[in-house]
């Protein structure tokens, strides 16, 4: 069973009628980390469901910023998104430190095309390829982001290694543009 399928088989069993410009959305939520991953329509559920933790939950919901973001990814095609964002690296992952003190998030340039991501200190900083990120909405609150409007990003190197940053977004209209970008990328 697809994600779309699930979404129209729940909302048919709850009898909500879909109207123009809803855009539902199944996301798997996990509640350890806070975020919410939403789902691709074409992907299967079933694996996702039996792969999922004690943690984690599947939920079919309204998809409030889609409509931004299908505006965004209509007047932005192909094009590089960049700018400042608020950065934190996951200090529970040794080793990989930035200098960044452990106090809170710091002010840094992004810039994401097609093919990578990059952070900017003075000079390019750090490079990761697009492909091999892992992008979901939110940002553990323990955290104490100053702006509720972030995303959680792992990179899996090939070693099976794994790095985690949040970002967050000066504005609620930023974070689905730079969703978007993650996602067409």
């Amino acid at each position: 069973m697809t994600a779309e399928e699930l979404i129209l088989e729940i909302l048919d069993c709850r009898n909500v009628s879909i109207r123009e410009k809803d855009y539902w959305t199944c996301f798997e939520v996990n509640e350890r980390k806070e975020t919410e991953l939403p789902l691709h329509f074409l992907g299967k559920v079933l694996p996702i469901l039996h792969g999922l933790g004690i943690d984690s939950y599947l939920v079919v919901k309204k998809y409030q910023s889609m409509e931004a973001t299908l505006q965004y990814l209509a007047s932005h095609v192909g094009e590089t998104k960049h700018g400042m964002i608020k950065f934190r690296e996951d200090h529970s992952l040794l080793g990989l430190g930035l200098g960044l003190p452990s106090g809170g998030f710091q002010d840094r340039y992004f810039s994401l095309n097609s093919s990578c991501l990059r952070l900017y200190s003075h000079r390019p900083e750090k490079e990761w390829p697009v492909k091999s990120l892992k992008v979901s909405l939110g940002v553990k609150k323990k955290l104490q982001p100053s702006i509720c409007w972030g995303f959680t990003m792992v990179h899996k190197t090939e070693k099976h290694e794994k790095q985690k940053w949040y970002l967050c977004c000066e504005t609620q209209m930023e974070l689905p543009e730079w969703f978007a970008t993650f996602l067409f990328a």
